[in-house]
């Protein structure tokens, strides 16, 4: 996971880095475009200037934006082609780099499963070798049983022989008796006879009735949870001793003592102590006391005497199964002798019989036999030192087996614990190859990478320096085609002054043959003029009318000459004598047909004094001594009356009218042109600045779409993830449960093994009967906990994990499964408003977001 962290953490940075480098070359790129724009727009300026006509401009401009648009999709395509080579060099890096995690993953699994595998033969052994042990204690105990069995079986024959033969004995004592005669109790303790001395008949012994056989008891089972206490004595400060099985505490069969209980202790019952601690009650033991193997002087007989007052010379606790006692000195009521079985030992008593007893020195005759009463004492003494000698040995044999036991259980924990720490050894040696192997390749794959991002820098500048190469190279094309332009255009030029001089000169020679022509025209109609005059005395002036060039008229004609209106009408119209300030004043004036003036100007800041105008078109009529108005709102004072102008001024009048007509000629071509140039000027940015919108919108919208497709990757890397964890979790909960239930099959294997019934003797039950089968308590099976299967969140739902509840309602901790934000990141919610807050519990948020709380 922080292998998984680290490497997501440096493909962030990564990504960060490659954007802003992106952002930087859009910069230089925007910048470079921006300068090649104003480079190619002070370029096309340049030679929009130098051009003369405008169909060749057009074409040279549209050739130039052609090569510039193929020149910009060259480099647009280079660029494309410099981001798919990038594009496809971070696809194979983040392939490698998901490979790398697959393949760290599946080693990681197969490590597991390694450990895992290792575990389960660890578990496996173990368990091999407890069941060994168990098999090998269970031989042992069953040998110890037997052996016990049989010293049992021995003791109690040589009991019954015993028994046998000095039942015989006081029968042949008593049938030797011929009168009866009554019986009394030497210490007080047989209760058999009164205390006076009354005549009893005699009593004769008969054979004692075999036994019946005892039932056999049901094995009584602890409940769950509760240990067993079998062979248990109730102590006088009401503690329990007794051995102990399934216990968490102790070890089956371990000798206990408990704290003082709380109630009676009985057979088949809980006994709860003071402490609170609870014990379930099996068979109850014997006492260790002077009377649990033979009964002098009647103290082990159950039975109450028929005395008022008796008086036991040691009680000892009850128990379920009462050995056979002797009342050496008459105690007791005397029981026929059994019939002779030394073949077989007479079965146990039936629980809570009295036993049978003799009275073995004439009990209830008043003469004791002294002799039998020593050689009773003398079995007896040598029986119970045969017990004692028994029972020691036996100690000494228990002893010997507990210490070879711990001894082997000694050697068997250490085995398994040299076995669990090579296991372990082997697993690191495992875990820390792998591990080195894992550094190597994320080393190597590290490497690698930056082997490839230094090469794909190295690319990229040898890119831009081909870049620039290239549009160094293009500007220098460029400038040799301006120039060549230049020169192109100043020869043009030449040769175009040159023929407009050439055609000047011969439009001259034309109009001064006009002229001539005119002067000799106009002389004529002087004369018919002045002979019209002459008839007419109404008149007061005369206008004859030139057709010589005007300023704004000029090449009027013959056609024009003709038709001027020989006389003008005199109205009578206020005059002044002078022109106004600031107006430019014409003398010697005539008016046009076509409503122009042309006469002699002066006091003009546009011409000098003296030269002959021709105005355009007037306003009204034209009167001497008044201002008019032309049409194009210029003023001028007609002084006088009307002059005929000389020949020499006329002439001029012409030159200066062809010098102002070409001059206006002129200005307008050249007006024409820049406006033809600034059109084109504005056309040719409007067109760029729309390209290069259009190479913007385009570029944004390729990033979109790039950014969108990567996120498109993002979320379906990450839907593959979750479906990914998703399954490996599905596919550990299912082992899980697979051995959950086989280690429920062997522990409910185990359990029915150690119920099964075994046999048991009781060592110290001398006197007791015929052996009795006795199932060995099964201890109380451990209670299992459930596992509780880890719920798997719903689909489409982010989990939050180690989270943890804020003082306004919101919930923090790292989110997985969220196409917003990073796994394993630390976020922190909105209010809770719906669901409870709780492990397993999907809760809604104020804003309606959904999480699930695992």
């Amino acid at each position: 996971a922080e292998a998984r962290k680290q490497a997501q953490e440096q493909q962030r940075k990564e990504l960060a880095e490659r954007k802003q480098a992106q952002i930087a070359e859009q910069k230089r790129a925007a910048e470079e475009a921006r300068a090649k724009a104003a480079a190619e727009a002070e370029a096309r300026k340049q030679a929009a200037e130098a051009l003369a006509e405008q169909k060749r401009i057009a074409a040279e401009e549209a050739q130039a934006k052609r090569e510039a648009l193929a020149e910009e999709k060259r480099i647009a395509a280079e660029k494309l082609k410099a981001e798919r080579e990038a594009l496809a060099e971070e696809k194979r890096i983040a392939a490698e780099k998901l490979k790398a995690e697959r393949e760290a993953l599946a080693e990681q699994k197969r490590i597991a499963a390694e450990e895992a595998k290792a575990e389960r033969e660890a578990l496996a052994e173990k368990a091999r070798q407890e069941r060994d042990e168990q098999a090998r204690l269970r031989k042992l105990k069953m040998e110890e049983q037997e052996k016990k069995r049989q010293a049992n079986a021995e003791a109690r024959k040589q009991v019954d022989f015993d028994r046998y033969q000095m039942a015989l004995e006081a029968d042949k004592k008593k049938i030797e008796e011929a009168k009866s005669r009554p019986t009394f109790s030497l210490f007080g303790l047989g209760g058999n006879a009164p205390e006076e001395k009354a005549e009893q008949p005699a009593t004769v012994s008969k054979p004692a009735a075999a036994p019946k056989p005892k039932a056999p008891v049901k094995k009584v089972v602890a409940p769950r949870g509760v240990p067993m206490i079998d062979q248990w004595v109730l102590n006088d400060d009401q503690t329990i001793s007794g051995r102990i099985s399934g216990s968490d505490s102790f070890k089956d069969g371990a000798p206990v003592t408990t704290s003082p209980i709380s109630g009676k202790a009985i057979s088949g019952s809980i006994a709860q102590t003071k402490s609170g601690s609870r014990y379930f009650l099996g068979d109850e033991g014997q006492a260790a006391s002077g009377g649990a193997l033979f009964g002098f002087f009647g103290s082990s007989s159950p039975a109450p005497a028929p005395a008022p007052k008796p008086q036991p010379a040691s009680p000892a606790p009850e128990s379920p199964k009462k050995s056979p006692t002797f009342a050496l000195f008459g105690g007791g009521s005397p029981a026929p002798a059994p019939k002779p079985q030394p073949a077989s030992p007479a079965p146990a008593a039936p629980k809570l019989k009295k036993s049978p007893t003799f009275a073995l020195f004439g009990g209830g005759s008043p003469k004791p036999a002294p002799a039998s009463n020593d050689k009773a004492k003398q079995v007896a003494e040598q029986k119970k030192r045969a017990a004692e000698e028994a029972r020691a040995k036996a100690a000494s044999e228990a002893e010997a087996r507990k210490q070879a036991q711990e001894q082997k259980m000694r050697e068997v924990e250490q085995q398994r614990k040299e076995l669990a720490e090579r296991k372990a050894a082997e697993a690191e040696a495992r875990k820390q190859a792998v591990e080195q192997q894992r550094k190597e390749l994320a080393e190597r794959k590290a490497a690698e990478a930056e082997a490839r991002k230094q090469a794909a820098e190295q690319r990229r500048i040898q890119l831009e320096e081909q870049r620039k190469e290239l549009a160094a190279k293009k500007a220098a094309e460029l400038e040799a085609r301006k120039q060549a332009e230049l020169e192109k255009k100043r020869a043009l030029e030449e040769k175009r002054r040159a023929d407009a001089e050439k055609k000047a000169a011969e439009l001259e020679a034309r109009k001064q043959a006009e002229l001539e022509k005119k002067r000799a025209l106009e002389e004529k109609r002087k004369a018919d003029a002045e002979k019209k005059a002459q008839q007419q005395k109404k008149q007061q002036a005369v206008k004859t009318v030139s057709s010589a060039p005007r300023l704004f008229g000029f090449g009027g004609g013959e056609k024009d000459a003709a038709s001027a209106s020989p006389t003008v009408s005199i109205q009578s119209t206020s005059t002044q004598a002078s022109a106004p300030r600031g107006v430019p004043t014409i003398t010697k004036w005539k008016q046009a047909r076509d409503g122009s003036i042309t006469g002699v100007i002066s006091g003009s800041n546009s011409f000098d004094d003296g030269d002959p105008v021709t105005t355009s078109p007037i306003v009204g009529k034209a009167v001497g001594g008044t201002v008019v108005r032309t049409k194009s709102g210029s003023r001028y004072f007609l002084a006088g009356g009307t002059a005929p102008p000389s020949r020499a001024s006329l002439a001029q009048a012409a030159a200066d009218a062809r010098k102002q007509a070409q001059a206006a000629a002129r200005e307008k071509a050249a007006q024409a042109t820049a406006d033809a140039r600034k059109q084109a000027q504005a056309a040719a940015r409007e067109k760029a600045v729309q390209a290069k919108a259009d190479a913007l919108a385009k570029k944004q919208q390729i990033e979109e779409e790039r950014r969108q497709a990567a996120e498109q990757r993002k979320r379906e890397q990450d839907e593959k993830r979750a479906e990914a964890q998703r399954l490996a979790a599905e596919k550990a909960r299912k082992d899980q449960e697979t051995k959950a239930r086989q280690t429920a099959k062997q522990q409910a294997a185990q359990t029915v093994n150690k119920a099964k019934k075994s046999t048991t003797i009781s060592l110290f039950n001398f006197g007791g009967g015929s052996e009795s089968t006795t199932p060995a308590p099964a201890p109380a099976p451990k209670p299992q906990q459930k596992k509780q299967a880890k719920k798997a969140p719903p689909k489409g739902v982010p989990s939050l994990s180690g989270w943890k509840i804020n003082g306004d309602g919101s919930v923090t901790g790292r989110i997985s499964n969220s196409p917003n934000f990073r796994e394993g990141q630390i976020v922190t919610t909105s209010p809770i408003a719906q669901g409870r807050i709780e492990s397993g519990a999907v809760v809604k948020t104020g804003s309606g977001s959904q999480y699930y709380l695992s």
